[in-house]
């Protein structure tokens, strides 16, 4: 097996360009071989194998060293991917500090610095408390017992005795695991026989069978991951009034018993975050608004140690809503954000934003305006590696909007790239573009498509398919007043 070309092609793009900019900084000056293999390698994300020899022969062109050389750099630049990819995944969880602790905790008992070696038990301890990480727990205790066995710095009596009352903790924790399980079931199987849930009933029946532990159902532990299983189930339902009804009372709930705090905030931000989506799911602008203010509350509690991480998301929110409810003023925060760097970290979404502000510049009828933010796109650094998904539908609008102004020759300049791309590199394409166009062509081509009663009969069933008005465009609109469809 290849390991380095399994790694690199089945990372995301995200822990991808992290490792490239790290080898970057790390080893392309100095090391120029071994930034050279990642990069070669990393042309061949996508492909089914790479050959070794012709990479090999790539960059060792017109050099003395050989295949013994090559696989040295190629298995050192494997560990260190390995190294960087567990700085990339663990870095947002709370046991990453316990490993740390834990690591140096072993590197100081073996040395024999027992003093040392104790310290960062201890912090790893503190840390697996405060964190709630009982597995995490049991092994700590473990090592203090055989720290004192080594020293005479603990007793390892006082370490047996937690460990037993963690030990304890951990079957709850097995048991609140045994009870969303089967909760989950009863759940899906009860879905699959056609039955309206009543998830209150269903739970509250589990929980009585399985559990009459107070302390088990009153843990922090239990509520978030009942949450977790029980918002799952509705999304899956397709149930988004009651996911809305049962993530506000829970959001309140949590507030109340003050189960969000440093350790849980993530959780807190994760359940603001799912009732804001659900909101604008059901079209609840004005709640969706109000709820992103409570978002934005929490983002600057504890430092503002989320706040990088989820303030985008905020502004989009606020886009979003306000493009359904006050078009002007989404376009103002849009263009706020595009001149604030701090917000946007990632130039690719700065390709968005003008996507946004094509869409709605041509809500309100500002067509040179439309043009305009769509020529900033297509000269725009990310345009070419962007999704079709983006593309395709950006092309129509320019299409659709050429035809509002009238500007046919501008249209029938655009239209055969169109026809092109989606023949050739957009080939995959399946969204409702790629069916409205021909209906397009039309329109923008025949100075009588008004008498064209095909045309018409075609753009009625489009409609009725219903896959006319997506999220950016509501394309059954369009063709409706075009083609003055009275039905």
């Amino acid at each position: 097996m290849n390991i380095l070309f399994e790694v690199i092609s089945h990372i995301d793009k995200r822990a991808l360009a992290h490792l490239d900019k790290k080898l970057k900084a790390e080893f392309a000056q100095r090391d120029t071989i071994l930034y050279q293999i990642f990069a070669e390698y990393k042309s061949y994300v996508g492909d089914t194998k790479v050959d070794d020899l012709v990479v090999r022969k790539k960059i060792y062109a017109g050099k003395s060293a050989g295949q013994s050389s090559y696989y040295r750099m190629k298995n050192r630049l494997v560990d260190l991917i390995n190294i960087y990819l567990s700085d990339i995944e663990f870095s947002n969880y709370n046991t990453a500090d316990i490993s740390n602790y834990l690591n140096l905790y072993k590197i100081f008992y073996q040395k024999g610095i027992y003093k040392l070696a104790k310290y960062y038990l201890e912090k790893a301890e503190k840390q697996a408390l405060s964190s709630e990480q009982f597995e995490y727990l049991d092994i700590i205790y473990g090592l203090y017992i055989q720290l004192g066995k080594e020293t005479l710095y603990n007793d390892p009596a006082v370490y047996i005795d937690k460990r037993k009352t963690n030990s304890s903790m951990l079957a709850k924790i097995r048991q609140i695991d045994d009870i969303l399980a089967v909760i989950s079931y009863r759940l899906k199987v009860t879905q699959n026989l056609g039955e309206k849930l009543n998830i209150s009933k269903e739970v509250n029946k589990t929980i009585s069978k399985f559990s009459t532990d107070p302390e088990l159902l009153n843990s922090v532990q239990f509520k978030i991951k009942m949450y977790k299983t029980i918002s799952q189930i509705f999304v899956q339902q397709k149930e988004f009034v009651e996911l809305e009804q049962y993530l506000t009372d829970t959001f309140e709930e949590f507030e109340k018993t003050k189960v969000f705090n440093k350790n849980t905030h993530d959780t807190k931000i994760e359940i603001l975050i799912y009732i804001i989506n659900t909101l604008l799911l059901l079209r609840k602008h004005s709640q969706a608004l109000a709820f992103s203010e409570t978002l934005h509350t929490a983002l600057l509690q504890f430092d503002k140690a989320l706040y990088k991480k989820y303030i985008y998301f905020y502004y989009q929110v606020r886009i979003a809503a306000y493009s359904v409810i006050n078009p002007d003023k989404a376009i103002e925060t849009i263009n706020e954000i595009i001149n604030n760097k701090s917000i946007i970290t990632n130039p690719y979404y700065s390709l968005l934003n003008y996507s946004n502000l094509a869409y709605l510049y041509y809500t309100k009828g500002s067509f040179n305006l439309v043009i305009r933010n769509l020529q900033k796109i297509y000269i725009h650094e990310f345009y070419e590696k962007a999704d079709i998904s983006l593309k395709v539908p950006l092309s129509v609008l320019e299409l659709i909007t050429r035809i509002d102004m009238s500007d046919f020759d501008s249209f029938e300049y655009k239209l055969p790239q169109v026809k092109t791309s989606l023949k050739n590199e957009w080939k995959n394409f399946e969204g409702p573009e790629k069916i409205l166009l021909p209906l397009i062509e039309s329109i923008g081509t025949d100075p009588d498509f008004m008498k064209n009663k095909k045309l018409k009969e075609k753009a009625r069933d489009f409609i009725s398919s219903g896959i006319g008005d997506t999220e950016l465009f509501n394309y059954n609109g369009w063709l409706t007043s075009k083609l003055k469809l009275d039905y």
